[in-house]
Formats: structure tokens, sequence, C-alpha cells
């Protein structure tokens, strides 16, 4: 198990965002946090990132676990390339030697795929592109658990099923993946496990392993309502 959650909840100013939560992330696995804007899934990914500190609950994991955030829109370092932006912080925070990091930095960028992009900057890439940057500088840093905001919402089919085939592939490494969506195509195809998030709660769970996602299964009935609503 790579990211064990029991009973967490967050407060600010006295509103209840998230609600005695419990959860977790394994390795080789794919778990969604599903529900609509505003039901606490962010601020979720959040905590487990140490960007929000949880007002109670416990949050388990060792060193290689510990999870990098990919947000919807990856932050680079703009005046800087690809190579660049994946060898700093394995200088300036592992204090990994120039040419060790790049060697890192260019072997994982050959595993995903991306290894012609590496003079590029930041503003010469696509949404897709730049997420696969971002992925790489996790995984240079040695993180083994992957957290994805939205991750599909800005990009376009093509980019879409691209980014499928990258969780696949991530997978495949034995990585443990979280990703919060409302993309309901996107659910619908992958998944190992999905959290139904409203309010703050975790409302009911699905795990792959039960079969098909039937049309009378709870989290199936909220997906179709959802859909009406997006």
């Amino acid at each position: 198990m790579s990211v064990r959650v029991e009973n967490l909840s967050y407060r600010v100013k006295g509103k209840e965002i998230l609600s005695n939560v419990s959860f977790s992330l394994e390795c080789g696995h794919i778990t969604l946090f599903v529900g609509k804007s505003g039901s606490g899934k962010t601020t979720l990914l959040r905590t487990l990132v140490g960007l929000a500190k949880p007002s109670e609950g416990k949050i388990f994991m060792d060193k290689e676990s510990s999870p990098a955030l990919v947000f919807q829109q990856p932050e680079l370092f703009p005046h800087m390339t690809v190579l660049e932006n994946c060898v700093h912080p394995q200088v300036h925070v592992k204090k990994a030697s120039p040419q060790e990091a790049k060697d890192s930095a260019y072997e994982l960028l050959i595993t995903l795929g991306i290894e012609n992009l590496g003079d590029s900057y930041p503003s010469q890439l696509s949404g897709g592109q730049k997420q696969r940057v971002a992925i790489v500088r996790s995984l240079c840093m040695g993180k083994r658990t992957l957290l994805f905001d939205e991750p599909t919402s800005a990009l376009d089919p093509f980019s879409t099923a691209a980014f499928k085939s990258l969780l696949e592939e991530l997978k495949a490494q034995d990585l443990a993946i979280g990703i919060s969506t409302h993309d309901i195509p996107f659910v619908q195809s992958s998944l190992d496990r999905i959290y139904l998030i409203e309010q703050g709660k975790i409302l009911g769970a699905y795990d792959s392993c039960e079969g098909a996602l039937h049309r009378e299964h709870p989290i199936f009935q909220y997906l179709e309502a959802a859909r009406l609503l997006h």
C-alpha cells in the first residue's frame, strides 16, 4: 500500500470542507475521486501533498510514497527548457550532480516518449506535453505516488486518449495513481477504484473487482445524473 488516510477532516473558518474521509492509494492501481465541482476533490489531493493541513485524521505514507500533485495547468519554469526543468530540482533539492540529473531526466523523457522536446520551452508545449514533463519531473525526484487534479479538463479527445495510455504505462511501473475528476466518459473507462465524493464526504466506493459498473449501481446512477449537469 502506498498511502492510507484515516478519518481525515478539513475545516476553514468553521466550514467543513472534508468530513471523516478514509481511503487508500495502492501501488499499481488507478484510484479516482469523483464528484461535482466544489465537492472537496481538489482539497483532498492538496492535503496529501501538504498544501492544506488536515483539521483531524491521519495520513500514513513512507518517504518513497510521498505524493506529487500534477495540477490542471502544470507550472514549469518558463525560462528553462524541458530538460532544464527536470534537472533543476534534482540538483537543488536532491543534491544530485548535474550530469547524474541530466542522465536521469533524459532516460525518463525517453520512457514517456518526449525526448524530442528536451530543448523546447514551456510556451512551445501543448497541455498534454506539459503534463508529461511534470510527470517526468516528479519521477526524477523519486516519487512513486502521482496525483492528478482534473487532468482531462483542458485536453482534446486525442490528448485524453494519450493520457489514458500514459496512465496504463505508469500503472504497469507499479506507481500509485490518484485522480480527481468529473469527466464522466473518462471515469467509465479508466479505473481500478472509484470514491464518490459529495460535500466533502465519501458516499460510496466501487472496485473493478466487482465487475462491470452496472446501471443499478449507486455510483453509475450518480454519474448518469452528473452527466446531465455538465
